[in-house]
């Protein structure tokens, strides 16, 4: 979160792009509230920051009067955008879960937005439970009732996701974040549901790379949804990657196999029945006599070095 908040800090205050979208160029007042100086400064260097750009930071805990001191020097350099890191610490609660006494808190940081046009951006701490995006934030559902706009990271075995609601216009679907381990500089690495597919389209190849295998069997080989399984059977064996055997019925239903390339012929595990839906190159590399292709299968080591 706090790498994906400093890489749209630095975007915004040199307006350029962020995730896809465009920015509007001006200057980003920072509040890390719990963070020392020289943590914030050295992650902003790892990211681009040269220390020229029009980023003000603030560290350490909030004054007691925050909101009263920003309103002066807001006016002063006119920011387009407000991070506050993270919200509690901006705004003080007892209960967290309480309706009405959380809805006060959060007037100072609405008004503070709405009088001044500037963005403000807050950052809290969700719930690993929740399933949607609109319950993610711990504590009371005020939280997000009072927002315009929530962006929810997750973690999740190495993956990075970002999802978006918005109360107006159409919001962004959910996406795969990578972040360079080096510079901490974040990137867009498509929707989920792309990298979902890619990931069950390089699971069916490992699956089928050593034998015929039927649908049912490939579908109970790979974690995956069934219709991004089903869908990427039929593309893998449009892009030539596959080849499919049988009729499909329930005596016969459909096989799969791996397309094997040796030069320019194209060899394919023979399948007992001898149908298949693309057939297999008859010419060998440099020679022009039809000859049949021999099951991958059947090749020797001294017979596929040949081909090689």
């Amino acid at each position: 979160m706090l790498a994906t908040c400093r890489n749209l800090s630095l975007a915004v205050a040199t307006g350029s792009d962020f995730l896809g979208r465009h920015t509007q160029q001006g200057p980003v007042i920072y509040l890390a509230l719990e963070e020392s100086p020289r943590r914030v400064r050295e992650q902003l260097r790892r990211i681009g920051c040269t220390g020229d750009e029009p980023i003000y930071v603030h560290t350490g805990p909030a004054p007691e009067q925050l909101f009263e001191e920003l309103y002066p020097f807001m006016e002063s350099i006119k920011p387009v955008l407000v991070v506050i890191d993270p919200l509690f610490r901006a705004v003080r609660v007892k209960d967290s879960s309480a309706y009405a006494e959380v809805t006060a808190a959060l007037d100072p940081i609405l008004q503070l937005a709405q009088s001044t046009g500037c963005h403000v951006m807050a950052l809290h701490h969700a719930s690993k439970m929740a399933s949607d995006a609109t319950d993610a934030a711990l504590g009371s559902t005020a939280i997000t009732g009072s927002v315009d706009s929530i962006f929810t990271l997750k973690q999740f075995a190495g993956e990075r996701t970002i999802e978006t609601v918005l109360r107006e216009g159409d919001a962004s679907p959910k996406a795969v974040l990578t972040i360079d381990p080096e510079t901490e500089k974040v990137s867009f690495g498509g929707t989920v549901e792309d990298h979902d597919r890619e990931q069950v389209s390089a699971a069916i190849l490992e699956v089928v790379s050593d034998e015929w295998l039927d649908e049912k069997a490939i579908t109970a080989a790979v974690e995956g949804k069934t219709t991004y399984i089903r869908t990427e059977l039929r593309k893998l064996v449009e892009d030539g990657k596959l080849a499919k055997a049988g009729k499909g019925g329930k005596g016969d239903p459909f096989h799969y196999a791996e397309y094997m390339f040796s030069c320019s012929s194209l060899y394919i595990r023979e399948h007992p029945n001898n149908e298949t839906e693309r057939g297999a190159s008859n010419q060998l590399s440099g020679d022009n006599s039809e000859q049949e292709p021999l099951p991958f299968a059947d090749l020797t080591p001294a017979e596929l070095a040949q081909y090689h």
